[in-house]
């Protein structure tokens, strides 16, 4: 298993997914101060409910050092777990053209039908989309892994 900066890859993960959200923002002049973001999906894997070992709870305290203005979305997952486990409030439904960001961190299949232009319509005109688990096809996001 390789090591980066004294933690395994795997624990590295949020982070370097949080450095490359950051970096695409700063391409676009979003000041990542208070920027509203959204976060699609909580959950450990694809379609399951279950969030033990859950990356993006990682992702939720990192980017928590810039803003807490940030939504998660996660259709799966009970929202009094999430509230009870990690404080955590789960939206019902994502706000139109309101988020500079959005993560799609879990390729749920809610989320793969929803589709491009659709979660885009989340985002303001000057926004980073962050395809983690590449579901869209690349015109509609800006990073992926």
């Amino acid at each position: 298993e390789m090591i980066l900066a004294g933690r395994k890859i795997n624990d590295s993960m949020p982070y370097f997914v949080v450095e490359r959200l950051l970096e695409g923002m700063r391409l676009k002049n979003i000041d990542i101060n208070n920027c509203k973001v959204l976060i699609m999906g909580l959950s450990f894997k694809e379609n399951c409910p279950d969030t033990r070992n859950s990356k993006v709870v990682d992702i939720v305290k990192a980017l928590k050092e810039y803003t807490n203005e940030i939504d998660i979305y996660d259709p799966w997952v009970d929202t009094k777990q999430a509230k009870d486990l990690y404080g955590f409030d789960l939206i019902d439904q994502p706000k139109n053209e309101y988020y500079e960001a959005i993560i799609i961190a879990v390729s749920h299949r809610e989320f793969v039908d929803l589709g491009g232009t659709k979660i885009r319509s989340f985002s303001r005109k000057n926004s980073v989309v962050f395809d983690v688990k590449n579901i869209l096809d690349k015109k509609y996001s800006d990073i992926t892994l």
